[in-house]
């Protein structure tokens, strides 16, 4: 029997495809996962359709032979090629390559992350219409584009309810933050090591880092509320320990501490409001009602304006008076109570998972089809 092939790596590329893997593994149906970075660590489970690929091009075709591979769902981020790479190989197959977009940003970029040409799956899931029109604007055929939602977001409302049922005292005392306090969440980014510096070291650069972010966010609460406390989060893919360092250094231990020992979703029901640059965890943080701060300033790479023209979301991407205008969203913070209700954006992604299961399921089907009228 064929299986279908789900490829990626990096932690927003896994969580984005687990959630249709799961809906594989529930129904019994043949599927592989390649056991590549976050694709392993996230699964919670050790699936016996784990296995290696090699990344030798010859290599691949064996691989996706031998294991009569009949589509190949992939999803591609910032530093992992293979992804792409399998992509590519199975196209000259004629295998059906599906690429499911984890976030608002380098639709193109992801599709030539590997330094080849620009690459264009059987189909390209985004998760809503503002990402088609964008990835459209960077040169994506209209035509392959699926507008799916997110499965990543599937579960955000259930998630934010069960994680309401802790204790929020005990919860923010077992992560060493004071449950008397209200507490900011600044969520960070390795974006110096993944845009660069400057311009002249990369032509990726956002225009600033996350150490230009997190030092202005710094300036703005260091003489805040003392009714209020900063937790700050590392990425899964940062160093935790320099983030720290650098917190500490700033001095910004005397308003809050770095927490890495929590998924960041666990936190929402018991945070005052969300601050950070282009994190998923902000568009998710949304989709409950919880108030988000977007910070990037001199901003150059409008793929990262994703939560700029979303409702009740404060956005700043100058550089003059951002201090200030940190400190006016603040006091508003502190100065008003949050009623939290799901999005509606939140439903639509509840069902991403099952469309695109319907879409791997179509291809299956016309693969089927397809032999049948050969052997006939």
């Amino acid at each position: 029997m064929s299986a279908v092939v789900f490829a990626a790596s990096e932690v927003g590329s896994a969580r984005a495809i687990l959630p249709v893997c799961q809906l594989f593994n529930e129904r019994g149906l043949p599927f592989i996962v390649i056991d590549r970075g976050c694709m392993v660590s996230e699964a919670n489970a050790v699936w016996k359709q784990l296995k290696h690929c090699p990344d030798d091009t010859n290599e691949i075709r064996g691989f996706l032979l031998d294991n009569g591979v009949s589509v190949l769902v992939f999803s591609v981020n910032i530093k992992d090629p293979l992804p792409l790479k399998l992509a590519r190989v199975a196209k000259t197959m004629n295998i059906p390559t599906i690429h499911v977009l984890d976030y608002w940003n380098a639709y193109s970029f992801r599709m030539q992350a590997d330094g080849g040409n620009l690459f264009m799956p059987s189909r390209y899931v985004v998760p809503d219409v503002i990402a088609k029109q964008a990835a459209i604007k960077e040169g994506i055929n209209p035509a392959i584009l699926e507008v799916l939602g997110q499965p990543a977001f599937s579960d955000a409302g259930s998630s934010y309810a069960e994680a309401s049922k802790h204790d929020r005292a005990d919860f923010l005392t077992s992560l060493g933050l004071d449950p008397e306090k209200k507490i900011i969440v600044f969520v960070s980014e390795p974006v110096a090591m993944d845009y660069g510096e400057s311009e002249r070291e990369s032509k990726n650069y956002r225009g600033y880092t996350e150490r230009d972010v997190i030092s202005i966010f710094y300036e703005a609460v260091k003489d805040s509320s003392p009714s209020l406390q900063v937790c700050i989060l590392p990425h899964p893919r940062e160093d935790a320990a320099s983030l720290q360092k650098f917190w500490r250094e700033l001095g910004g231990e005397a308003v809050g501490r770095v927490v890495s020992t929590i998924r960041g979703r666990d936190m929402l029901p018991f945070i005052a409001a969300i601050a950070g640059m282009a994190s998923t965890l902000l568009y998710e943080a949304w989709l409950v009602g919880v108030p988000v701060l977007s910070l990037q300033p001199s901003l150059v790479q409008d793929s990262f304006r994703v939560m700029q023209h979303r409702s009740d979301v404060v956005f700043h991407d100058e550089n003059k008076g951002l201090v200030q205008k940190t400190r006016q969203w603040l006091s508003g913070i502190l100065a008003t109570s949050n009623k939290r209700y799901i999005r509606s954006e939140a439903l639509f992604h509840q069902d991403a998972a099952e469309r695109i299961f319907s879409l791997i399921n179509s291809y299956i089907e016309n693969s089927v089809n397809n032999r049948a009228m050969e052997k006939a």
